[in-house]
């Protein structure tokens, strides 16, 4: 095995590790999102527990979900649509 085949290699599973990360990641928050938007009770019970009025939860999973869908949007798209 040469040098590069062993940097190709150790690259593909490093960008599978990132992307199985990456959809945990998401799919947590997609889950918690949608539970404060529909309001489930646990979500509203733990969501008080931690100090935050029950009048806040749609406006936390409002941006929880803007927030998802910026990291899930390619950095390249952002970088141009930014440029003058």
């Amino acid at each position: 095995m040469t040098q590069d085949s062993a940097i190709t290699s150790s690259s593909k599973s490093a960008v599978r590790a990132g992307r199985v990360l990456s959809g945990i990641a998401v799919a947590f928050l997609t889950l918690d999102a949608a539970m404060k938007l529909l309001q489930v009770p646990a979500a509203v019970e733990g969501t008080v527990q931690l100090g935050y009025p029950m009048s806040s939860l749609i406006a936390i999973g409002l941006i929880q979900v803007v927030c998802l869908a910026v990291y899930l949007v390619p950095r390249t798209a952002i970088r141009e649509a930014i440029k003058p």
